[in-house]
């Protein structure tokens, strides 16, 4: 799905099918329901002027997901492609020990290089393509995205 982005009257980006705008500490995150590998989701993100979410801290991840007005299994810009278990944001930030959750749990974790929320809160990791890793129950694939953006 192409998505084109539109500017509201309050100068903020909306993207056609996608849930309502979520704001926290200078921050904007729309749910993309758009299931598409990670390479793409961070495409589209930047396309749309944001960039996958990078949630530094465990609050700001806990009030945007107690926000969001559906509940899916979204990408986020997290990934560990670069050195196998030093989980880092796109931006360059670490991530905190405590929420590395089920990111390094199971098997298969050289191909699972890419993180995304889970329904329940906290994060796991998945391939490129966003398949269910062998051995865990849930959604089959990553079923969206989060599209962040700095706010005036």
């Amino acid at each position: 799905m192409k998505l084109g982005p539109l500017i509201s009257s309050a100068g903020l980006i909306a993207i056609s099918g996608c849930s309502s705008l979520v704001t926290y500490e200078g921050h904007s995150y729309q749910y993309i329901d758009d299931s598409v590998s990670w390479d793409t989701a961070r495409r589209l993100a930047e396309d749309a002027g944001g960039y996958l979410a990078c949630f530094e801290t465990k609050k700001e991840l806990e009030y945007v997901q107690a926000h969001q007005t559906r509940r899916l299994t979204a990408w986020v810009g997290l990934t560990d492609a670069e050195s196998e278990g030093n989980w880092k944001w796109i931006n360059g930030v670490e991530l905190a020990p405590p929420m590395i959750g089920s990111l390094e749990t199971g098997i298969d974790l050289g191909y699972r290089d890419y993180g995304h929320i889970l329904l329940q809160g906290g994060f796991l990791s998945r391939g490129q393509d966003g398949a269910l890793p062998r051995g865990w129950k849930g959604r089959s694939r990553v079923e969206g995205y989060i599209v962040e953006r700095d706010t005036p």
